[in-house]
């Protein structure tokens, strides 16, 4: 902050240009403000006589605190803001009954003691409902895969946000790039179903990345940020809070292939760059960013332990209990 001294009679400074966040749960306040600071009356009387005169801050300040709706960050002592760390795992169209429920049975088990890492398994539609059962009451939240934005109505093989609700459903999986790239999902859709997934208070996480053709041509940038305009569009402030989102290079999902931590940086960084310029400092600052793409527990650390990562969408290796775990490990590690 700049200060300046004034020796005459106190004097208030109001800042209309305050950012803060516009989550409507938040203890903070929209508007101007008023900052007045003085220095403590306890001051030697041997110091000159504008020791007790106050100092005006004379920029805009940035006051952020955690929403009481998701336990998603913390006040920290040297940062404004820390953001908590989210592993969410996509099984895809993996595994049958059997396997699914030892999964979770064992995941429930050995994670019982992690408290500050954030954790979901998406397992396949069938299985929601006996999972739900299973998850329900332990630290690990139960996601789908995909929804449909429509609450009712006569469209077969589709599943609406209520039922996902009704089975204890708490995230959902949106604008995956599989669901792009084979079943022709566009942003229009995609901003459509995460209205939906907000109105019926679930939490989503909207995908976006670009192609290996994409990167190679230097459109990484402008393809993430169209997918994130398009996708996010109409969002106010208070709902682009409760919305977490996904980087997934394409060209590294299921192929081995692991963007650099300095490439996924590079590219989340971007994207927090993009939503203070869409929404304010303060919400940009606040949303979970996750990165997704060949995340196993040998590369998790090096990656979760970037500034602008907030923690990962991990596919084949969330299908494992030790592969999992050890990215869950490396997550309860890592100190921003």
């Amino acid at each position: 902050f700049s200060y300046k001294s004034n020796a005459q009679k106190p004097t208030t400074q109001k800042n209309s240009n305050a950012v803060f966040p516009a989550d409507s749960q938040s203890k903070c306040h929209r508007g101007s403000t008023e900052v007045t600071h003085r220095r403590p009356s306890s001051r030697p009387a041997s110091l000159d006589d504008t020791s007790k005169t106050p100092l005006v801050i004379s920029r805009p300040i940035l006051i952020i605190w955690p929403s009481r709706r998701e336990n998603f960050g913390r006040l920290s002592k040297g940062s404004l803001f820390v953001r908590r760390l989210f592993i969410a795992g996509n099984w895809k169209m993996n595994l049958n009954r059997g396997q699914s429920l030892s999964l979770v049975q064992s995941l429930v088990e050995s994670l019982r003691g992690v408290s500050d890492v954030d954790i979901a398994v998406c397992p396949p539609a069938v299985y929601l409902g006996e999972l739900g059962k299973a998850l329900h009451a332990t630290n690990i939240g139960l996601g789908a895969q995909n929804v449909n934005s429509k609450s009712e109505g006569a469209y077969t093989g589709e599943i609406s946000c209520s039922m996902l609700k009704d089975v204890g459903c708490r995230y959902v999986i949106l604008g995956h790039s599989e669901r792009r790239a084979i079943f022709g999902e566009t942003d229009s859709m995609v901003n459509e179903k995460l209205h939906a997934v907000l109105a019926a208070g679930l939490t989503p996480i909207v995908c976006v990345g670009e192609t290996l053709e994409q990167r190679e041509a230097g459109q990484t940038q402008q393809v993430v940020r169209s997918q994130c305009i398009g996708s996010l569009a109409g969002l106010t402030e208070d709902q682009m809070l409760k919305t977490v989102l996904a980087y997934e290079p394409v060209w590294a999902i299921g192929t081995g292939k692991t963007a650099s931590p300095a490439q996924a940086e590079e590219v989340h960084k971007d994207i927090r760059s993009l939503l203070e310029t869409q929404f304010s400092v303060g919400t940009a600052q606040r949303v979970i960013v996750l990165y997704g793409g060949s995340v196993k527990a040998d590369n998790a650390q090096e990656l979760l332990s970037e500034p602008n990562i907030d923690g990962a969408l991990v596919g084949g290796a969330s299908l494992k209990q030790d592969s999992f775990e050890g990215i869950i490990k490396a997550a309860t590690s890592v100190r921003k």
